[in-house]
């Protein structure tokens, strides 16, 4: 007797954090002497202070004139992950990874990470979220942290299936010989 069967299971696999914030900075990053954003390898934010625009969505709770701040970040090569790397309103973004996106000049510089966006005055918990950071001057840049939707039904291998169904069978068979002793 071998069922095969599949299906999908409801497994939460992040919090029910949802939602955007953008993030401006107030004092904009110091470059480094005779260097301009095409070179740059990392960003000096100075006072550390940023705020929360009108944009912020969802649950993440963030509103206009939410002060926070954000940790001086080394990009090229990242030796993250850097806990804390932005705090503002109730929230910590940890940072796991940077790239850079393309193309870069001396006027245009992009970054995108992935990390963890955390309630820490809430009850919502963590999820994962993806950073960008933009900017085409050193006193013009924004940040976006975005959390990435839960995924709520997450596929079963047919593998699980067959192994469940076979053990079933095993404790049957088990069972019914008990029965005829």
């Amino acid at each position: 007797m071998l069922l095969l069967s599949l299906a999908l299971v409801a497994i939460p696999s992040h919090a029910t954090i949802s939602g955007t914030m953008i993030l401006v900075g107030a004092g904009g990053y110091k470059l480094p002497a005779g260097k301009n954003l095409s070179t740059i390898t990392s960003l000096d934010f100075g006072t550390n202070i940023i705020g929360a625009s009108a944009n912020a969505t969802g649950n993440i709770g963030v509103s206009f004139g939410s002060i926070g701040s954000v940790m001086d970040l080394t990009f090229d090569p990242f030796s993250g992950p850097m806990s804390n790397f932005i705090t503002i309103g109730g929230w910590s973004f940890e940072l796991d990874s940077v790239a850079i996106e393309s193309p870069r000049s001396n006027i245009l510089l992009s970054l995108t990470g992935i990390g963890t966006l955390t309630d820490t005055i809430g009850s919502l918990g963590s999820t994962d979220a993806k950073w960008s950071l933009s900017s085409v001057t050193a006193n013009a840049y924004s940040m976006t942290i975005t959390a990435v939707p839960a995924n709520t039904l997450v596929p079963v291998p047919v593998t699980l299936w067959l192994f469940g169904s076979g053990l079933f069978a095993l404790v049957s068979v088990a069972r019914r010989r008990s029965m005829l002793r």
